[in-house]
């Protein structure tokens, strides 16, 4: 049986193993690559179950695999010209890799070329939402009404 792989992004070829060096340095899968003409894409074999096995491990199991392959994502973009795919929707069955590469080589080295040094992050802010909401509510309010409302905030983030 093939196994699946979730594609993490698009490198140039030359340096594909000191890439994929430094992505094993996090903890996780180990990272492979293929390579076709100046490209290669690096990816790790898909977690077996696919997403049902990614909710038995529950939230913090969530969180901590995508902590790491955002450090993966963080080290292809710091380490030179790289793609960052969508992890969710990146996947491909490993024996097909080669000739679905192979016939998109040029096209990707032309977006590796124009786009690889390009990258955008999100910044996420976490709050407390005692303060803010101290000040929108008016100060006849219950002190225990607002804690409620703080604490019904704090849960909605945490989700």
């Amino acid at each position: 049986m093939d196994r699946s792989l979730t594609l993490i992004g698009l490198a140039p070829a030359e340096g594909a193993t000191a890439l994929a060096e430094a992505m094993m340095r996090e903890p996780g899968p180990p990272v492979l690559f293929h390579r076709a003409g100046s490209v290669a894409l690096l990816a790790e074999p898909a977690e077996r179950g696919g997403r049902l096995a990614l909710l038995r491990r529950g939230k913090a199991g969530l969180l901590a695999g995508l902590h790491r392959l955002q450090r993966r994502l963080e080290i292809g973009c710091q380490m030179g010209p790289f793609l960052p795919f969508d992890p969710a929707a990146a996947a491909c069955p490993e024996a097909d890799l080669p000739r679905l590469l192979e016939g998109a080589a040029e096209p990707l080295a032309a977006a590796l070329q124009a786009r690889g040094r390009r990258h955008q992050w999100d910044v996420i802010l976490r709050w407390q939402p005692e303060p803010v909401l101290a000040r929108r509510l008016p100060r006849s309010a219950a002190p225990r009404a607002r804690a409620a409302l703080a604490e019904a905030v704090a849960a909605a983030l945490a989700e």
